[in-house]
């Protein structure tokens, strides 16, 4: 008892003492680091500013298919901690003095009220980390909608564990949004609410999202022991956040138990692009004897034609957008046969550094091989991100075949269609179209007759699946 006693009255000497140095050194206006929490249930500054804590959590994992590498990137590894950079933002969504929605009509005058600081974050980095043990345990905060969801950790310039505060007043309510992969040195404004990626390659994994407060209605919470509150609590603030743990506080003997009601912001981080997996098989309408001949044929320069590599993201809705009219080559995969897939962001086509051939993979007795790994499957040999809610993809496919002296020559099939299957019968949606969260198996086959065949056949990070043949003479 001596010894915790003894560590709570250190703590809080540190916090007087970071303080008392930021003190003399800033204003108190400045939106600034003063300190660095002594753990995850440390809310409050020394001066009583209310300390910003969010959760993440990523929707996308689901599927039996495991992933090493990027374009799947957990938020979080237990083994390894964060994976993937994410760009933050606190925006005001609510002038909670006057019960008036941030739109496009007074955006510019609240989010350029600096005083009361409507923009409060703006592409913040951050990573998705453990949240610190309470008590030796794995137990996490209280105030998490999701027990699952991982600590956002805020960076400061480039380090971690950057502290920042919600302001001192209660005009504004608070709304965050997160997105990645991270994108450097750029900042939204009210006339243009977007991040963009320049350089868009089809090996980005875009996600993003947001947290909205729930509107707490009146005579839901405890404002004091057997008082509730008689007016609306809108919007993440200082003020919505202090109620609501004191509420959670009350409520634990509260005679009347009310519903308990979550105050970290949880980011539920989604896909915003529809994934293409590629494989390059024989093509089953052939003899044994053209199956055979095939192997001796190779597949390079994979390319989604027309497709745009510049991306626009919307923070506010999370809408990507491309300009350009950018064609995207097949980034590298490997597959081990066992539900593992390596991505990496090499491009799998030899345009760039060392060549690297696509070879046909061989199948006999139900068995799909290449390089040794066998599986009932075909093989996953490389990728694309790609842009959602297109009915179909035109690709360019650069084959290598022996001519009548066996001499390898290049034969490009172009404009080859690739077009959506039907949606899976549990998704909500009736369009053929290349959803975002779902990925898509093309399977590429080749006839000894050098004539492709092209079959788009729907998976996803949740169930389903139909198939669509093209055939390419």
């Amino acid at each position: 008892m001596f010894n915790q006693l003894l560590t709570t009255i250190m703590k809080k000497n540190l916090w007087m003492l970071a303080a008392a140095l930021c003190m003399t050194a800033c204003s108190q206006n400045e939106d600034i680091v003063i300190e660095q929490p002594v753990s995850d249930n440390d809310f409050e500054s020394p001066d009583g500013r209310l300390i910003i804590q969010l959760g993440g959590i990523e929707t996308r994992i689901g599927a039996s298919v495991g992933v090493t590498r990027a374009p799947l990137d957990k938020l979080y590894d237990e083994t390894s901690g964060a994976t993937t950079r994410l760009g933050i933002f606190a925006l005001a969504t609510n002038d909670a003095t006057t019960s008036t929605a941030i739109t496009d009509v007074n955006r510019a005058a609240a989010w350029g009220d600096t005083e009361n600081y409507g923009i409060l974050l703006n592409n913040i980095q951050a990573a998705v980390t453990a949240w610190t043990k309470q008590d030796g345990s794995d137990v996490k905060p209280d105030g998490l909608e999701n027990d699952l969801a991982q600590k956002i950790t805020l960076y400061k310039g480039n380090a971690a564990n950057g502290v920042y505060y919600y302001p001192m007043q209660k005009k504004y309510d608070y709304s965050f949004y997160g997105y990645a992969p991270y994108q450097e040195g750029q900042t939204i404004s009210a006339a243009k609410p977007e991040i963009t990626f320049a350089r868009f390659d089809g090996s980005q994994d875009i996600i993003w999202n947001n947290a909205t407060a729930g509107e707490i209605a009146p005579n839901s919470i405890y404002l004091k022991k057997d008082v509730k509150n008689d007016a609306s609590l809108t919007g993440y603030k200082a003020q919505y956040i202090r109620q609501l743990k004191y509420h959670h506080e009350l409520n634990q003997s509260a005679s009347e138990k009310l519903q308990d009601y979550p105050w970290i912001p949880n980011i539920n981080f989604e896909h915003q692009l529809a994934q293409l997996r590629f494989s390059v098989i024989p093509a089953t309408e052939q003899s044994e004897e053209d199956r055979t001949a095939v192997q001796n044929m190779k597949v390079k320069n994979i390319t989604i034609k027309s497709h745009g590599t510049t991306a626009t993201l919307n923070v506010l809705t999370g809408k990507l957008t491309f300009t350009d009219n950018g064609s995207l080559l097949m980034r590298e995969a490997t597959d081990d046969g066992k539900g593992n897939i390596t991505f990496t962001d090499d491009n799998a086509d030899g345009t760039v550094e060392v060549p690297k051939d696509i070879y046909v993979q061989k199948y006999e007795g139900g068995q799909y091989t290449l390089n040794g790994v066998s599986s009932a499957n075909p093989l996953i040999q490389g990728y694309l991100m790609v842009k959602p809610d297109m009915e179909q993809f035109l690709m360019d496919v650069t084959i290598m075949a022996p001519d009548a002296s066996g001499v390898p020559q290049d034969l490009i099939v172009r404009d080859i269609p690739v077009n959506a299957p039907a949606p899976a019968l549990d998704s909500g949606k009736n369009d053929n179209l290349f959803y975002a969260g779902y990925y898509y198996n093309v399977r590429i086959g080749i006839y000894a007759t050098q004539q492709i065949n092209a079959t788009a056949t729907l998976a996803t990070w949740k169930p389903g699946g139909d198939s669509v043949d093209v055939p390419i003479e």
